[in-house]
């Protein structure tokens, strides 16, 4: 999604591959698969109706780079969950296993100014339904004696975090919290979410660890990442999920343009503050993308 567009550009790239299918590949790879079972094998199969592909016609003089018209996107609700069955488990390198899951699609804030995930993940932003989520997962934990999963999900939007601890509990009855499932997932920093009662109820729910896109401690970068939010409000859901049980990890970055020796400084230095409820840090330099709101301003 990034470089697919130059890629089938480059001299010489219709000799490595006939075809590209941009984001979404569930529903177009399926029809990708059909028109080349019913291809007679002359000529070249007509690949013009299938969505979000890019593909190599080839004449007996010419090669043409063909985009079609965009897929379209896949109704999350509807759709069934991951199929995992023969898949050998027993061979991963974990103490326990852990499935994904795909509870979402896109971003629901899509504003950050560094971010390229709304352009590149497409198209739109859809959910599942908590019910639809708790069924899924129980269906996968009996399927497969899994009790760990990782939601796949650039942030989990509030309404989802206020509805999907009361379906996943009401999905398990009987169960004793500590023997219920357990997830985790990135997040947003959400004060009205993720109140004390509200990240009480994640964890009983089997939420174990939230990571969150901190980035900067301070205000004036935050406002030029378009963030909206505050180093006083990251602190306030750190210590609420924290106290419940909740690791939590910090997405942090240095080099935003712009930012100062001494605006880093004050990144590390809350970091060290929050020691007592922050349990891990992922750090990353900034990397500037075409794509992104800040190389375009």
């Amino acid at each position: 999604a990034y470089i697919g567009e130059k890629l089938m550009g480059a001299a010489g790239v219709e000799e490595c591959l006939d075809s590209v299918i941009f984001h979404e590949g569930e529903a177009p790879i399926g029809e990708l698969a059909e028109a080349l079972r019913a291809w007679d094998g002359a000529g070249q199969a007509d690949l013009s109706a299938i969505g979000s592909l890019t593909w190599f016609k080839h004449t007996d003089t010419d090669c043409e780079t063909v985009a079609n018209a965009p897929a379209h996107p896949v109704a999350l609700n509807e759709a069934p969950p991951p199929d995992f069955d023969g898949l050998p488990f027993d061979l991963y390198l974990a103490p326990e296993v852990v499935l994904p899951y795909d509870i979402n699609r896109g971003c629901y804030y899509g504003e950050c100014s560094f971010c390229t995930l709304p352009t590149v993940i497409g198209p739109g932003y859809r959910t599942r339904a908590a019910e639809t989520i708790a069924g899924h997962l129980t269906d996968l934990r009996d399927r497969h004696g899994v009790q760990n999963f990782s939601f796949i999900t650039d942030c989990m939007p509030p309404g989802m975090i206020r509805d999907l601890p009361e379906a996943l509990i009401e999905a398990q009855p009987g169960i004793p919290a500590e023997d219920r499932m357990k997830w985790w997932c990135d997040a947003r920093i959400e004060p009205r979410a993720c109140t004390k009662e509200g990240a009480k109820r994640l964890h009983e729910s089997g939420c174990r660890k939230l990571l969150f896109g901190f980035e900067s401690a301070t205000p004036r970068l935050l406002k030029l990442m378009r963030k909206a939010q505050s180093p006083r409000s990251v602190s306030e859901v750190a210590r609420n999920c924290s106290e419940a049980g909740i690791s939590v990890t910090l997405y942090a970055m240095v080099g935003f343009p712009s930012e100062t020796v001494e605006e880093a400084r004050a990144t590390l230095n809350f970091i060290r503050e929050h020691k007592d409820v922050v349990r891990e840090v992922s750090l990353q330099t900034f990397h500037i993308d075409e794509v992104a709101l800040t190389y375009r301003d």
